[in-house]
């Protein structure tokens, strides 16, 4: 992992198609990961599919924290066991309240390896987390707008799954010793902020164009919103196989989303001298 690391350091160029390339396979293959899964689970029923997932997922944090509390470094420090706690407390969160089917934890794993490799190319750990976050942000808008136009609200929720991977992506790479290299922070962060403000740029000209809103409007057609239904109560219970599980409505899932985004990048204080 660290020998992978300082490899992506030393070669930005490559490591940067390799970043883009996982990230566009990751948004553009989810329908085709997605048969490919069920495929594979698809003769299980759904309440043993849920089980098997939930224990896979187990085994391998319990693996993924023995290891470390083993052999990392940093773990005597008190930012890292509370991002520790507030990662598993997430984990934990999301089994209970947000996962239509547990296989969502799937994007525990696709957004720590976004990060682990965000980390590489910009140096920072705020840097990683704010663009993971935006990419999370990007997926999602491509899934709602192009791959699923049946879906009725924006999914807050896989964002906030994507934000919390991402900073147990990071956490990782911090623990494992992957040490970032300073030198071209000033450049990174240009990019970060162009990003960002780019991101806020484009959603101002889609709501001053009327191409953005946050509910549908009856008398014009609108490209990108948020909620066309309003959820009913706190629990929503979709048709066809038995699930229940929380909509996290935009205001309050932007709120998790910042807030999972603000105490990760606490890692970049972790060891700075």
């Amino acid at each position: 992992m660290k020998r992978y690391f300082s490899w992506l350091q030393a070669h930005p160029v490559r490591a940067a198609l390799i970043t883009l390339l996982y990230y566009l396979s990751s948004v553009f293959l989810h329908v085709e990961v997605g048969g490919l899964i069920n495929g594979i689970f698809g003769r299980l029923g759904r309440s043993t599919y849920d089980i098997v997932i939930a224990v896979l997922v187990l085994l391998i944090l319990g693996l993924v924290f023995r290891d470390l509390y083993k052999k990392g470094s940093y773990l005597d420090q008190g930012i890292i066991r509370f991002l520790g706690i507030y990662a598993l407390v997430g984990v934990a969160v999301s089994f209970g309240f947000l996962f239509v089917i547990n296989i969502e934890a799937i994007h525990f794993l696709q957004y720590a390896i976004l990060s682990f490799h965000l980390l590489a190319l910009v140096k920072s750990y705020a840097g990683a987390m704010i663009l993971a976050i935006l990419c999370g942000f990007y997926d999602e808008a491509v899934q709602y707008l192009m791959l699923d136009t049946r879906a009725t609200y924006y999914d807050f929720n896989d964002v906030f799954l994507d934000s919390l991977g991402a900073g147990m992506g990071l956490w990782l790479a911090k623990v494992k010793d992957c040490l970032v290299r300073e030198g071209s922070s000033k450049r990174a962060g240009l990019y970060v902020l162009n990003a960002v403000l780019g991101t806020v740029l484009l959603l101002f000209i889609l709501y001053m164009t009327g191409h953005f809103s946050l509910l549908p409007d009856p008398d014009r057609e609108i490209f990108f919103v948020l909620l066309k239904e309003i959820p009913r109560g706190f629990w929503h219970v979709p048709s066809g196989p038995y699930a229940r599980f929380h909509i996290m409505l935009p205001f309050p899932g932007m709120i998790m989303i910042l807030i999972t985004g603000g105490v990760f990048s606490l890692l970049g204080r972790v060891g700075a001298s």
